[in-house]
């Protein structure tokens, strides 16, 4: 610690003030070597990832993590699944930016058609769950049960329902009838 000429204090090492990036630059280092340290003293530790790595798997599902909500599908924490418009049938084509902010709905290896539920190989080698051949995705802003904010995103993005939706219907005004 050093003393500045208007009195304040400053931290020091070997002579040289520190900026608050640099530590916070020790501080990430220092957190991360805790860690190591950590790892090395109990490499079985539950947050250990080559213990995590190694750690059996579940058996995979034919059983699609999708069901039903009111006539639209969702995922099992019961936020809404989506298709996207610029999709081909059985074919995906949101890729790379794309899936960060729709995450589609990935099969487990073993996985295998069900019913309406199909399977469609991805240009990056995962299969993907669709409905009727059109594949589903999650919107990354559905946080909770019964989110579905990405219905109609530019567009592009609509709830995958089991039937279309029912077009609003607006009467056309009524005429007087002429003599």
């Amino acid at each position: 610690m050093a003393e500045r000429d208007d009195g304040s204090r400053h931290i020091t090492d070997a002579g040289v003030a520190m900026t608050r990036y640099s530590i916070a630059l020790i501080v990430l280092f220092a957190n991360a070597s805790i860690a190591t340290a950590a790892h090395a003293a109990n490499p079985y530790a539950a947050n250990n990832s080559a213990a995590a790595a190694t750690a059996p798997k579940p058996a995979p599902s034919n059983i699609p993590p999708i069901r039903q909500r009111g006539g639209i599908l969702v995922d099992l924490k019961g936020r809404g699944l989506y298709n996207f418009g610029g999709d081909e049938p059985g074919k995906s084509n949101c890729s790379g930016q794309c899936i960060l902010l729709w995450p589609p709905i990935i099969a487990d290896a073993g996985a295998r058609p069900k019913g309406e539920f199909t399977l469609v190989d991805r240009d990056d080698g995962q299969r993907q769950w669709a409905w009727k051949g059109r594949p589903l995705y999650r919107w990354v802003s559905d946080k909770k049960r019964g989110d579905a904010g990405g219905d109609g995103v530019n567009g592009m993005w609509h709830l995958a329902r089991l039937q279309p939706a029912v077009p609003e219907y607006t009467p056309e005004p009524v005429k007087p009838a002429q003599h």
